[in-house]
């Protein structure tokens, strides 16, 4: 009893265990084996490997002159014609405005002697127009509102990048309006000589008429 009793405590020491048959140690071998890291190939053999290229971001917006677009969304810009009729009607409405003043300080200062349509006057007639028209303009541009000559021709304001203007962008687009004016209106004909169609006060305000079909899916 004694002796198997030894026999325990000396394979308890050697901590092996030896089987008859040598089992146990081909499995203890595999079991090592299996828990080696091994080193895994990235390319396999026989088998095709896509290469992935990193994301690049959208290509800007090319015009037929092959020259990089400003504006940036989808949105269409209003052709030459319709930014003719829009200014047109709102034209005709200031000048009607101004024409309407005129004759009631006609019909009131009836008892007083009427000034002389000389060139004093006729420049001063002017200057007040062109600053009703820019009141006109102000008025609507500031209150995020389409003029009436922009909702009879069906057009709406946008920013080059799909959002409606903001307060600063009104702002710039009512400045570059009066730029454009008071220089001789060449800002408002250069949309005619413009790539997208586009005057100085879109340039400067970073916004531009577009229709309102085309503007159901505005960001605001």
């Amino acid at each position: 009893m004694a002796a198997m009793q030894s026999s325990l405590f000396s394979l308890h020491e050697d901590r092996k265990i030896r089987s008859i048959d040598g089992q146990a140690e081909t499995m203890t071998a595999t079991k090592r084996l299996r828990r080696q890291p091994t080193e895994r190939s990235s390319y396999l053999p026989y088998q095709g490997v896509l290469e992935f290229l990193p994301a690049s971001g959208p290509a800007p917006r090319t015009l037929p002159t092959s020259v990089e677009a400003v504006i940036y969304c989808d949105f269409p810009v209003a052709t030459r014609t319709h930014r003719v009729l829009a200014g047109l009607i709102d034209f005709v409405i200031v000048l009607g405005c101004m024409l309407l003043f005129l004759g009631i300080v006609y019909l009131g200062c009836e008892g007083m002697p009427w000034v002389a349509l000389d060139g004093m006057a006729m420049s001063m007639i002017g200057i007040a127009t062109g600053l009703l028209g820019f009141l006109y303009e102000a008025f609507w541009v500031m209150s995020g509102v389409p003029s009436p000559g922009m909702e009879c021709v069906g057009l709406r304001l946008v920013g080059f990048d799909g959002n409606e203007p903001s307060k600063s962008d009104n702002i710039r687009r009512v400045l570059g309006g009066a730029i454009s004016v008071m220089a001789a209106f060449i800002g408002l004909a250069w949309a005619f000589v413009d790539e997208e169609c586009l005057t100085w006060q879109d340039h400067i305000s970073r916004t531009f008429p577009t229709g309102v079909r085309e503007q159901y899916g505005i960001r605001r």
